[in-house]
């Protein structure tokens, strides 16, 4: 299968140098996180709309209206970051770019909603474009935080 070549020739390689783990070749680093809410993805949503510094960060201003551009400021020891709405699919999907202070370029940031039980919902967050596997390294770290706090509902501040 087309599965299987493609997994071959990656573990190749990863194997030879040419590729490290997580890099692909059209999106460059990348890495996602998923976590599981008590909430149905209506309400999940509603969370995430209404609260972005619980997943963006203190102090996030944001529009979740497609071409909107948005900015978090420094806060707790991290970069400023600024990028712009790109898709907006309520109770669904949310992508975006994502560009902290210092990067060359932005990554594009996808959060999916994804039903998983009567009154729960997957969120999962994918990000592409990252510039280095210490990006991909950190913004796994940072994700699965972000994550927990909209799970739980509570800011950096709380």
């Amino acid at each position: 299968s087309g599965w299987w070549r493609q997994s071959i020739t990656v573990g190749y390689e990863q194997a030879r140098g040419k590729r490290a783990v997580g890099e692909t070749p059209g999106a460059g680093f990348q890495v996602g996180v998923q976590r599981t809410v008590a909430a149905t993805a209506t309400e999940a949503w509603e969370l995430i709309t209404s609260r972005p510094e619980l997943w963006l960060g203190e102090g996030a201003s944001v529009a979740f209206d497609e071409g909107t551009q948005y900015e978090v400021p420094a806060a707790h020891g991290g970069n400023r970051t600024t990028g712009e709405i790109r898709v907006v699919r309520p109770g669904n999907r949310l992508r975006m770019t994502w560009q902290p202070e210092g990067w060359p370029a932005p990554a594009t940031l996808q959060l999916t909603l994804l039903a998983s039980g009567a009154g729960k919902t997957a969120i999962h967050a994918q990000l592409e474009k990252l510039p280095d596997t210490d990006a991909r390294d950190a913004m796994r770290t940072h994700w699965r935080a972000a994550l927990e706090r909209i799970a739980t509902g509570r800011s950096l501040a709380s």
